[in-house]
């Protein structure tokens, strides 16, 4: 009987689909709710909070039901970048179809709302300071930028977090 190996990789994409999966019910969520054009500070949080999460757990559930009890530091901070990655390449599929099919709008209303905002909270920007701003936004919001920034920004944090979780979750021979 051949006992078949868990690579790091087949074990970080289920937590990974599942960090992606959870980013697009909270985006579905929050839109529905009319919170995505506010500037509540959980909006922001959420993200991270749910990737530390999944993190965590993807790297203890390594450590303890695939590796024997152990893992270095290393394979802590891979499987923080996979899942994060993963995690990003599934929301960036779900923005891409929710910008251009569920809601068309979307880009419009954040920026008109983002525009609102600026007006309150910089009441000093000129004309052309608030265009140029907007303009910036309006393209980094398109899906050909957001889905690749979201995943080059994914898999920093996921690196960050995967090292500091790895730090408190190591255990080597």
């Amino acid at each position: 009987m051949m006992i078949e190996k868990t690579t790091i990789t087949k074990h970080a994409q289920k937590p990974g689909i599942l960090l992606g999966l959870s980013f697009v019910i909270f985006n579905l969520m929050f839109y529905y709710l009319n919170l995505i054009s506010t500037n509540a500070s959980f909006i922001g949080v959420t993200p991270y909070l749910l990737m530390i999460g999944v993190i965590m757990y993807s790297i203890k559930s390594y450590r303890d039901n695939v590796n024997n009890g152990l893992i270095s530091l290393t394979t802590a901070v891979k499987i923080g970048i996979i899942v994060s990655a993963i995690g990003a390449i599934v929301y960036g599929i779900y923005y891409t179809i929710f910008v251009t099919l569920i809601e068309p709008d979307f880009i419009t209303i954040t920026l008109d709302a983002t525009k609102e905002q600026l007006k309150i909270t910089k009441p000093n920007l000129k004309g052309n300071e608030l265009e140029t701003a907007l303009s910036i936004a309006k393209l980094i919001m398109k899906p050909i930028l957001t889905v690749p920034i979201t995943l080059i920004s994914y898999s920093i944090v996921g690196t960050i977090f995967g090292t500091i979780i790895g730090l408190f979750l190591r255990k080597e021979e």
